[in-house]
């Protein structure tokens, strides 16, 4: 049983990271993508999207808290779910980079 608990705990471990990173990499693509699209020149240099999504990647670790819950049956990875959640946190965190 202990085994069963501790997989489920890693289980929603990695399914929190992987929401978050889906998210960031929605959001830096976005703003980037669109900042493009706006101005009609890139609005950063690789250099400094890669350092952007370095600090991304630092903060999110830095800030995580690990309380994660047991899911009472077995989980599964549904990937679209996955995908339109991490849009939705993407979304609004694209306004907040435009409007700063």
């Amino acid at each position: 049983m202990a085994a069963v608990v501790t997989g489920r705990r890693v289980y929603q471990r990695m399914y929190t990271k992987t929401v978050s990173k889906i998210a960031k990499t929605f959001q830096v693509s976005l703003f980037l993508g669109l900042g493009l699209l706006s101005t009609g020149n890139l609005v950063t240099t690789p250099r400094l999207v890669l350092l952007l999504l370095f600090a991304n990647d630092f903060v999110t670790v830095a800030i995580s808290t690990d309380r994660v819950g047991l899911s009472p049956p077995p989980d599964r990875w549904r990937l679209p779910e996955i995908s339109i959640a991490a849009l939705a946190i993407a979304v609004p965190w694209l306004a907040v980079s435009f409007a700063t």
